[in-house]
């Protein structure tokens, strides 16, 4: 499991002290998210940070360890003031962030939400694109150079649809924007970007921790592509964080992680939601369990 943003550094010490223990996933931890004074989730413990404290900020992780760097390039949903297609760090700033953590050795993961955040985040070389959800002040970018770019530069396109039936429904920006946001994934999708699923869970009650299921039923489901939608989950999820030697794919050498379900998951992925049990490194760590598919 990839956790893309803390408050001082809670889950990098939740990631230490469980390291033996295997009822507990594998964490890959990023610290507090880089963002502005007063930026997208600037109330976690670490995150503000100013242009002329970039490198130091950088420094501050690679010393507690960090796995990843999260950056909010954009604004976001959740955060009172900040708007989603307002870009909070230019590019020159995010050269800056990506050079210090490359030297570091340290991936980079960009939240970009807003297309002026997308480009900037090409240029200066991030590692992966979390949303990616093309927004603008008054609607969806559809700028076709964009679309082509981003497919083209290798970078992981980390999408995260898909909430708990019966939650609560997505922010008004991002609801009104759905369908074009929808078509741009279906273009980025056909475009052969290195598309990724994930669920930017924890954000609110509609996204718990064990929703991933969803997130691929709604990649599925637009996509008609239940394998590929399958892989984005697994297979190049882990390639994404750098695990396609350890995990992500049912081969030899690779670590017994198994997810297993009722149902053929490579025709259906609602099989997803019917679980029999749960493999860490061989070791059973999570009996049966099921959850509802969603309406329609």
């Amino acid at each position: 499991m990839q956790d893309l943003g803390d408050s001082d550094y809670a889950v990098v010490d939740v990631r230490d002290a469980g390291r033996t223990d295997r009822s507990l996933p594998r964490i890959l931890a990023s610290g507090p998210p880089i963002t502005t004074p007063a930026g997208h989730c600037h109330f976690l413990v670490g995150a503000q940070t100013t242009a002329a404290d970039i490198p130091a900020a950088v420094a501050r992780r690679a010393e507690r360890g960090v796995d990843v760097l999260k950056v909010m390039v954009s604004g976001g949903n959740i955060t009172a003031g900040s708007l989603p297609w307002e870009s909070q760090f230019d590019e020159a700033a995010l050269r800056l962030l990506v050079e210090a953590a490359h030297g570091a050795g340290i991936r980079v993961a960009a939240h970009a939400h807003g297309a002026a955040a997308l480009r900037a985040s090409v240029m200066a070389g991030v590692d992966a694109i979390e949303h990616c959800t093309f927004m603008t002040a008054d609607g969806v970018d559809r700028d076709p150079a964009l679309l082509q770019n981003l497919a083209e530069s290798g970078i992981v396109i980390r999408i995260t649809p898909g909430t708990i039936p019966g939650g609560p429904p997505p922010p008004p920006a991002l609801a009104a924007r759905m369908r074009l946001i929808v078509d741009r994934l279906l273009a980025l999708w056909e475009a052969e970007a290195r598309i990724v699923v994930a669920t930017d869970a924890g954000i609110g009650p509609g996204k718990p921790h064990d929703a991933l299921a969803y997130s691929v039923l709604v990649l599925a489901a637009a996509t008609g592509d239940h394998l590929g939608a399958l892989r984005a989950a697994t297979s190049r999820a882990a390639a994404a964080l750098g695990l396609s030697h350890t995990c992500g794919q049912l081969a030899p050498g690779r670590t017994a992680d198994l997810l297993v379900v009722r149902g053929h998951a490579g025709t259906d992925v609602g099989a997803l939601l019917e679980v029999e049990a749960v493999y860490r490194e061989g070791e059973q760590v999570a009996g049966p369990s099921s959850r509802p598919r969603p309406p329609g």
